[in-house]
């Protein structure tokens, strides 16, 4: 991660780590499926935008978007942030 930009690779971990946990949590549609997420480039931008802005707490904009705030220091570990996410 560059800053508050996203790369590409960071995205395929997102992805399939949120989606790895979701099924470990039973997370499921109306039939009992797992409802499958996927990346919303427009969410990325808009998400990029509010970050660049250092204010924590979620987009007063995005009412029915989830949000996962994670801060630490150094390096950012992606996987780090989505494993806390899901405690």
């Amino acid at each position: 991660m560059d800053g508050v930009r996203v790369s590409e690779e960071e995205i395929v971990v997102a992805v399939k780590a949120h989606m790895h946990d979701r099924q470990e949590t039973r997370t499921s549609g109306r039939q009992g499926r797992t409802v499958v997420r996927k990346w919303d480039p427009g969410l990325k931008l808009i998400a990029e935008g509010y970050a660049t802005k250092c204010i924590w707490n979620h987009n007063p904009e995005l009412e029915d978007t989830g949000e996962n705030l994670f801060a630490g220091t150094g390096p950012l570990d992606l996987r780090e942030a989505l494993e806390k996410w899901f405690l």
